[in-house]
């Protein structure tokens, strides 16, 4: 018993002293994390950037306009992962990052949903789509936006899907609860989604 709580233990703290995760409108995870103005750390990654969802491990997240970038600093004290800010609104300050989700427009990769209407996704949308709009805060004429985690599976609980189409060309049947999202693509059967294709009202 007492082995297995020192290894929970070990997990608990593996996790929070782990870099944050880094997802969104991106075609390979490539932005390698370092403390200082947070800027000159996204952009010198992804230079187009739109916006950033910063997000800490108690589900508190902040979505952040790219204009604003350079007024905040990512910082790394003992291993944990902070973005602080004097100058935008103290809503901007999150402790213990989890995720940061970078969002493009238009995004280079989005998957496409096919039925009586044609709309696409991006991996940004999606994971904004988790969770609640909680308010807008404004400090030296910059907004920025507060967000609360509310699920990972909202999304998908209504969507009827009659077939996926993968970027290698593949055609599945298969259904909502085998789609999942990683990172930055959404995956089915170990395979990168392009399309799906949903079942129209006629024929549920």
């Amino acid at each position: 018993m007492k082995l297995a709580w020192i290894s929970f233990c070990l997990l608990i703290t593996f996790s929070l002293l782990a870099t944050p995760q880094v997802s969104g409108d991106l075609v390979d995870n490539n932005l390698v994390l370092e403390a200082g103005n947070f800027a000159d750390v996204i952009f010198s990654a992804l230079p187009l950037c739109d916006a950033a969802l910063i997000i800490g491990i108690d589900g508190t997240a902040v979505y952040i306009p790219s204009y604003a970038f350079q007024h905040a600093t990512l910082e790394e004290i003992n291993g944990l992962w902070n973005l602080k800010s004097d100058y935008l609104s103290p809503v901007t300050n999150i402790r213990n990052i989890a995720e940061i989700c970078l969002q493009q427009v238009p995004a280079k990769y989005s998957i496409k949903f096919q039925n009586s209407e044609f709309i696409q996704i991006s991996p940004f949308q999606y994971r904004l789509g988790n969770f609640d709009f909680w308010g807008e805060s404004e400090k030296n004429d910059y907004s920025v936006k507060k967000y609360k985690f509310r699920s990972e599976t909202d999304y998908w609980d209504n969507l009827s899907v009659q077939e996926i189409i993968t970027r290698s060309g593949q055609s599945y049947k298969t259904a909502a609860a085998q789609i999942s999202f990683q990172n930055y693509y959404f995956k089915a059967k170990n395979d990168t989604i392009s399309t799906i294709i949903l079942q129209s009202k006629e024929s549920k």
